[in-house]
C-alpha cells in the first residue's frame, strides 16, 4: 500500500478537512502527515490553533506503555509481573458478571493478572458495560486519587480469567499500572513522564495539569448542528480530577508535541527505548483465537494485522482517543500521522472520521 504523490494528499486532506469543520461534525482540527523525515503536511482548521492543547485521552496509553518499557529495559519490571507483587489487595480478585442491572460475583480468578495482560487488554479490568457500572459506583475521593482507585478496582473485581478474553479497559487497568511505576520508581508518574520522555524528546506541552486557557474548547454535533460539549470542571478526562494522574486518559497535548512522540516510535525509540522494545510494542501479542479480528494488541497499541484491513498496511500501528484525536505509525512507508481534535461527536478508534482520514493518504 503507497501513499499518494504529496500534492493529491494535500488536496484531498483538506477537502476532508473543510468538509468536517464546515458540516459542523468537527470543531478543529490539527494534522501532521512526516515521511522519512520529511513534513508532507501540517496545518490546523476551524477552532484549533499551532500551539492549542487537547486532552489527547487514550493517546496517553502509548506513552504509558513507553513508560513501562524504559522500566522493563532497566530490569526494574518484567510483562510477567502480576499486579499482586506490587498491591497485596490483589491477591484474591473476584469474578463478576452482569445479572440485569446488578453486577454479581461468580467465583474467584485463579489466574493473577499482569503487566502484560494490562498492557494488551486481556486483564479483564474495567471494561465494556460492567466497567461503566463499576466507574458509575466509585466515590469522588476514589476518582480523585490514585491509589484509592487502584484499592476500589481489586473490591470491584475482574470480569473473566486473565488471558482468555480481550477487552478495552478506558482508565481502570492502566492506573493499576501507573501506580505500580510510582511504586518502582518513588516518583510522582508525571514526574517521570517528564524526566524520562518529555524531557527528552522536548515535549514542553505535555503534561497531567495543562494551561486551562490554552485548552481547546470541547465540540459536540447535536441535531445536525455543532455545539458546544460539556466537560467537567478540574478535570482532563471525564470526572476524573487532575489530581488522578490517568496513566490511561490523563494527558494534554499539542500536535508538536505529539510528533515528536512518534517520530521516537517510527525511528526504533530514538534512544528512549531501544528498537526491540518498540518492536515488541508493536507486534500483537494477543493470539488471534483470543482476539479474531485484523487489528490485535500490541502494548497499548492496536496493530494491522491482516490485510483485510484495507484503510491501513499491514504492521502499522497506534490509537486513538475518545475525545477524537488519533495517531498511526506506518513502518512500511516510513511514516506517521497525527491528527488532534476535541469533540464528544465520534471520538474514539473506528469512527468514520478517523477511518477517513486513513482513507485520504493512501492510493486505493
Amino acid at each position: 500500500m503507497k501513499i499518494l504523490d504529496r500534492f493529491e494528499l494535500c488536496r484531498r486532506i483538506e477537502e476532508r478537512s473543510i468538509d468536517d469543520i464546515s458540516s459542523g461534525r468537527v470543531g478543529g482540527i490539527a494534522l501532521a502527515v512526516r515521511q522519512s523525515g520529511e513534513l508532507l503536511y501540517e496545518n490546523t482548521f476551524g477552532a484549533a490553533k499551532k500551539d492549542s492543547l487537547f486532552r489527547i485521552a487514550s493517546m496517553t496509553k502509548p506513552i504509558t506503555a513507553v513508560a513501562s518499557l524504559i522500566l522493563i529495559e532497566k530490569g526494574l519490571l518484567s510483562l510477567d509481573d502480576p499486579i499482586e507483587k506490587y498491591f497485596p489487595s490483589w491477591v484474591e480478585l473476584p469474578i463478576v458478571k452482569m445479572d440485569g442491572d446488578k453486577l454479581v460475583t461468580t467465583g474467584t480468578a485463579s489466574v493473577k493478572p499482569t503487566v502484560l495482560n494490562i498492557l494488551n487488554h486481556t486483564s479483564g479490568i474495567g471494561g465494556g458495560d460492567i466497567g461503566v457500572v463499576q466507574h458509575e459506583a466509585m466515590s469522588k475521593e476514589e476518582k480523585a486519587d490514585l491509589y484509592k482507585a487502584i484499592e476500589y478496582y481489586a473490591r470491584a473485581g475482574i470480569q473473566f480469567e486473565p488471558g482468555t478474553e480481550a477487552l478495552y479497559s478506558g482508565t481502570a487497568s492502566f492506573s493499576v499500572l501507573t501506580a505500580i511505576i510510582e511504586k518502582i520508581t518513588d516518583m510522582k508518574y508525571g514526574d517521570f513522564l517528564k524526566k524520562n520522555i518529555f524531557d527528552r524528546l522536548g515535549m514542553t506541552d505535555t503534561s497531567f495539569e495543562p494551561n486551562w486557557e490554552r485548552v481547546i474548547g470541547m465540540h459536540n454535533y447535536v441535531d445536525g448542528k455543532a455545539v458546544k460539549g460539556d466537560t467537567n470542571e478540574g478535570c482532563v478526562f471525564a470526572d476524573f480530577p487532575i489530581s488522578h494522574q490517568l496513566g490511561g486518559a490523563g494527558l494534554v497535548s499539542t500536535i508538536d508535541d505529539y510528533c515528536k512522540f512518534a517520530e521516537m516510535l517510527l525511528n526504533g525509540g530514538n534512544g528512549i527505548i531501544s528498537p526491540e522494545s518498540v518492536k515488541l510494542m508493536s507486534t500483537p501479542s494477543v493470539p488471534y483465537s483470543v482476539q479474531k479480528r485484523n487489528k490485535r494488541w500490541g502494548l497499548s497499541v492496536k496493530v494491522v494485522s491482516d490485510e483485510s484491513y484495507q484503510s491501513l498496511p499491514v504492521g502499522a500501528f497506534g490509537w486513538s482517543g475518545a475525545y477524537g484525536s488519533h495517531f498511526w505509525i506506518d513502518p512500511e512507508n516510513d511514516l506517521y500521522v497525527v491528527l488532534m481534535r476535541n469533540s464528544m461527536f465520534e471520538g474514539g478508534a473506528g469512527t468514520e472520521t478517523v477511518c477517513r482520514f486513513e482513507r485520504v493518504i493512501y492510493e486505493k
